[in-house]
């Protein structure tokens, strides 16, 4: 395979992207090349079929969306208070967020080595906040039909438990669809000690958020549910700068 220098981005003026490494800057670069989404639109890889990229944006210097800018983004702003009652304000932030064609809202993960799949834990230092994340949590984990399991929720797998919390959200309080789809690159050579990430890597680690999370993937409503709200995407890095 290329070495990445050899298959970079070239437009030396785009510096916010440049001093971007790994996955951060490959989704900047994926979410803003409309001929490499429609390739991804056309292989029906997971019903990938994005109308319209909300962040990262080239005009926006790719800036990530938090939570709070996402909703202005889909134009609901007003509904900030009802999110600040479910999550803390500092929220989250999204490696990239668009709109599907059948209008369900697309929360993206961009991931390229397989530790990354794994967080760190919640931060407990403050009761109050604390409080509000485990309910919301646990609202979550009983939508999925899941036992909320404190320690599992909160542990290594918790940015995915909150990246639900979030699709939960926008899909069963403000009515508004949304999905977590993980974009996971394959094949990336920087940030690593040399192992690079095979499509058979990035199936196992992704459905282990699954089995820790207590997620069922079989054929029942919870199962479908849960399939249908956490995604997962394989894209090779040497494709993507091609």
């Amino acid at each position: 395979m290329k070495n990445m220098r050899q298959y970079s981005p070239t437009n030396a003026t785009e510096t916010a992207l440049q001093e971007k490494k790994g996955s951060a800057r490959h989704i900047d670069v994926l979410l803003n090349s409309p001929e490499k989404l429609q390739k991804l639109d056309d292989s029906n890889n997971i019903d990938f079929h994005i109308k319209k990229v909300l962040s990262p944006l080239k005009g926006e210097d790719y800036k990530e969306c938090g939570n709070a800018k996402v909703l202005e983004k889909l134009g609901l702003s007003e509904h900030v208070k009802e999110l600040e009652k479910f999550w803390p304000k500092q929220g989250h932030h999204w490696d990239g967020v668009a709109i599907a064609k059948d209008e369900t809202i697309l929360l993206m993960e961009a991931k390229a080595h397989i530790s990354e799949m794994d967080s760190s834990s919640m931060d407990k230092s403050t009761p109050e906040t604390t409080k509000q994340r485990l309910a919301s949590l646990k609202k979550t984990a009983d939508y999925f039909g899941a036992k909320f399991n404190e320690a599992k929720w909160t542990g290594a797998k918790y940015q995915t438990a909150n990246r639900l919390a979030f699709a939960y959200f926008l899909t069963e309080i403000l009515k508004r669809p949304a999905r977590v789809i993980y974009i996971m690159f394959t094949g990336d050579k920087e940030m690593t000690d040399g192992k690079v990430e095979t499509k058979d890597d990035w199936d196992a680690k992704f459905q282990e958020s699954f089995t820790i999370l207590g997620l069922q993937t079989d054929d029942t409503e919870n199962g479908r549910k849960a399939k249908s709200f956490l995604r997962g995407i394989t894209v090779p890095v040497e494709w993507l700068y091609k």
